[in-house]
């Protein structure tokens, strides 16, 4: 068996360390946002009285494969869909009952949206579908941090989305080839 840790790099550290207010205050509106659509108990509203911990998680532990490889791993979910329970044929251990919450910039130019179907998506796409959560909800905020619109991705659609600047198969022949490098290295 191998372990994978992540630790970070020096330019990283800097950078985290360079972080700027503005920047902080960004990274804080997504918790918020997190806040405002996620409640403690399917029934309940969310608790907005509350201040925001941003090193609050829920975490799920998986096991699967990628190609010939069993991947033991955890992943951090945002909350689960209460309209996903009143569905009594589901199962109950699916991972599809959960939505992961995000936060993007309104997309004003062109540019814009090419990065955000190049970037974010691949991204948003790849930690969701790993972990079998099927859309991402996203709340476009403007420049003070204000929610303006919200968007569902749905997962199997957003490779579509992307303009043919990246695949799945990509993405994911790309890990598995990683995975054997990392297995030859320490075996």
């Amino acid at each position: 068996m191998i372990y994978l840790c992540a630790f970070d790099t020096d330019d990283q550290i800097r950078r985290r360390e360079a972080t700027t207010e503005r920047e902080k205050l960004m990274c804080s509106w997504g918790y918020k946002f997190e806040q405002y659509l996620a409640a403690d108990t399917p029934v309940s509203k969310p608790n907005l009285s509350v201040s925001v911990n941003e090193k609050e998680e829920y975490c799920i532990v998986l096991k699967g494969r990628l190609d010939k490889h069993t991947l033991l791993y955890s992943a951090e979910v945002d909350g689960k869909d209460p309209l996903y329970n009143n569905n009594r044929d589901k199962d109950p251990q699916s991972t599809q009952c959960y939505s992961e919450l995000k936060t993007s910039r309104i997309i004003t130019t062109e540019r814009q949206h090419i990065n955000f179907c190049r970037f974010k998506l691949m991204k948003w796409w790849l930690q969701s579908f790993l972990v079998g959560i099927p859309k991402v909800i996203c709340g476009f905020r403007d420049d003070s941090g204000i929610v303006r619109k919200l968007e569902v991705f749905p997962i199997p659609e957003i490779p579509r989305m992307s303009r043919n600047q990246w695949s799945p198969s990509s993405l994911l022949n790309f890990s598995s080839c990683f995975l054997d490098f990392v297995k030859k290295m320490c075996c």
